[in-house]
């Protein structure tokens, strides 16, 4: 039975404010903060009172990221599935560089832990949903009109190109296996999210949330969800083993209100 989300984790560079107002951690990290009133100054700590005012932290950019419990034995089936399709089938091109993409299909894909994957990953949307909605207290619906997802099979030197999901709501990549990674490449394997904002890394404020990018180690059991028009790639694995990884695109209709 899939797992409810907790908040997510910030992780990366530059974590900024989360969703709706709240600080990081109660849902979504991003590189452009939250909508309406950013944390206040502590006036004991010295500040002037004429100068406690509300930080709006515009244009928000939420990105999830969490670790499900207890995914060993998922996993473990996951693994065998997507190698079994990669010895039989030739696979894609798209943005996979020296690795395997499998068709789009497979979420219709038989076996039961396909059908466990997908309920975790539809229920990780209706959660980032409501959070950046701010309806987490009383929860809408969000349906999904259309949804796909693929299977990308990475070994040493494979990387993914600078790319994005267009057409969709939500895009997301949940991780299987990440291999063994070479304790000289630090980077070996981090997925990278590109800020979004026309030359938003060139102010003269060091540190969050004015640096260029942001960046998530992947594990074993670990799920990062984003808007799909931002651009991301993954670094160059450079190490042993097999890194499996299975993206999705996921379109949303309008909310309603549960019953």
């Amino acid at each position: 039975m899939a797992q409810e989300p907790r908040g997510a984790d910030t992780a990366g560079t530059t974590a900024g404010a989360g969703a709706a107002g709240k600080p990081a951690g109660t849902g979504a990290a991003g590189t452009g903060g939250a909508g309406t009133g950013g944390p206040r100054p502590n006036p004991a700590a010295g500040w002037n009172r004429m100068m406690i005012a509300d930080v709006h932290l515009a244009f928000p950019t939420p990105i999830l990221q969490h670790h499900f419990d207890n995914t060993e034995a998922l996993n473990t089936a996951l693994r065998r599935i997507v190698q079994e399709h990669e010895k039989r089938k030739p696979g894609k091109q798209v943005s996979l560089v020296d690795g395997w993409h499998s068709e789009t299909d497979l979420l219709a894909w038989p076996e039961p832990e396909i059908q466990t994957l997908r309920q975790m990953i539809f229920e990780a949307v209706q959660y980032m949903s409501n959070v950046v909605s701010d309806t987490t207290a009383s929860p809408l619906s969000f349906p999904v009109v259309a949804a796909e997802a693929w299977a990308n099979v990475s070994r040493d030197r494979a990387y993914h190109k600078v790319h994005n999901h267009m057409g969709s709501t939500w895009s997301g990549v949940y991780y299987v296996a990440t291999g063994s990674s070479d304790k000289s490449a630090p980077d070996s394997g981090t997925i990278e999210f590109l800020d979004p904002r026309p030359n938003g890394e060139s102010g003269t404020l060091v540190g969050a949330p004015f640096t260029s990018k942001l960046s998530f180690r992947p594990q074993p059991g670990m799920m990062v969800m984003f808007p799909s028009w931002i651009y991301h790639y993954v670094n160059p694995f450079r190490g042993k083993g097999t890194r499996i990884s299975i993206a999705f695109n996921l379109k949303l209709g309008a909310p309603e209100r549960r019953g």
